[in-house]
C-alpha cells in the first residue's frame, strides 16, 4: 500500500476476493498514482499458486518486473 501511495508500482494485481475495503484502498491509490490495476479471476489461493507460493495473495504489487513481460498485461486492457 506504501508504495502504491508514492508511485513506486508499475503494476497492482487483485484476486477476485480480495477483502473489499482493501480492494476500495488499494484501488484508491493506484488512481491517485496512475498505476494500472488489473483483476484476477481466480481467488487468492489461485493467485498464490501462480505466484509459486503457498499461501493466499490477494493483492500484487509488481515494482520491478525484472525479465518477465508481466507489465504487456497492462498495455493489453489499455487497447
Amino acid at each position: 500500500m506504501k508504495n502504491a501511495k508514492i508511485g513506486k508500482v508499475k503494476l497492482v494485481i487483485v484476486a477476485a476476493n480480495c477483502p473489499q475495503i482493501t480492494r476500495e484502498d488499494v484501488e484508491y491509490y493506484c488512481g491517485l498514482s496512475n498505476i494500472p490495476l488489473i483483476p484476477f479471476n481466480g481467488a487468492s489461493v489461485d493467485l498464490g499458486a501462480v505466484c509459486g507460493k503457498p499461501f493466499t495473495v490477494s493483492v500484487l504489487a509488481i515494482r520491478e518486473p525484472g525479465d518477465s513481460d508481466i507489465l504487456t498485461l497492462a498495455e493489453a486492457r489499455d487497447v
